[in-house]
């Protein structure tokens, strides 16, 4: 009877280590240090677009217990919520309504254990209602403890935050931007 209760108990560990278990990984960008994205007036207004499919997730660490999966059209929503924001604070008006749009979405992600902390990897391509269109990389590594929740938290943050400070930079959408 006892050798039969320890295979049990040996038989569910084993069954729980191996079958794993999902973790939805969500990423909230930081406010722009204004010092980051150059002075320019935007001008009208202008209809940001989720362009990600809705529900689209992606794996973006896989280990021996633990999937961290992150929903794509969740964190577009989340860059479309801080870009608005910085393009308001320019006069610009965000609206559904607006001819001048830009569509958005993040297309990629990685999520990386290094010695010396976790790194972020997050792909926000972008499509002007003109034409233009480019892919812009929001990268950050979080030096702390590699296993440390926080550390991915601050990591995929920090990459998507640096992912919009990207298309606040590029010269071509601030052209776009002040038409």
């Amino acid at each position: 009877m006892r050798f039969k209760l320890i295979s049990i108990i040996v038989f569910l560990i084993i069954t729980v280590i191996f079958s794993g278990c999902t973790r939805n990984y969500v990423v909230k960008p930081f406010n722009i240090e204004p010092a980051l994205v150059p002075k320019f007036q935007a001008n009208g207004s202008i209809n940001l677009i989720n362009a990600q499919i809705p529900g689209t997730q992606k794996v973006f660490r896989s280990g021996p217990a633990i999937n961290w999966v992150g929903d794509l059209y969740e964190w577009t929503g989340q860059a479309i919520e801080l870009l608005a924001s910085e393009l308001e604070q320019r006069k610009m008006k965000v609206s559904p309504d607006s001819a001048k749009t830009l569509k958005l979405s993040v297309t990629e992600g990685k999520l990386l254990r290094e010695a010396t902390g976790v790194r972020c990897v997050i792909t926000l391509k972008v499509i002007a209602g003109n034409g233009y269109s480019k892919e812009f990389i929001g990268e950050n590594i979080h030096r702390a403890s590699p296993f440390g929740e926080m550390a991915r938290y601050y990591a995929g943050a920090n990459a998507l935050t640096e992912a919009v400070i990207a298309i606040l930079n590029d010269k071509e959408l601030i052209r776009y931007f002040e038409e």
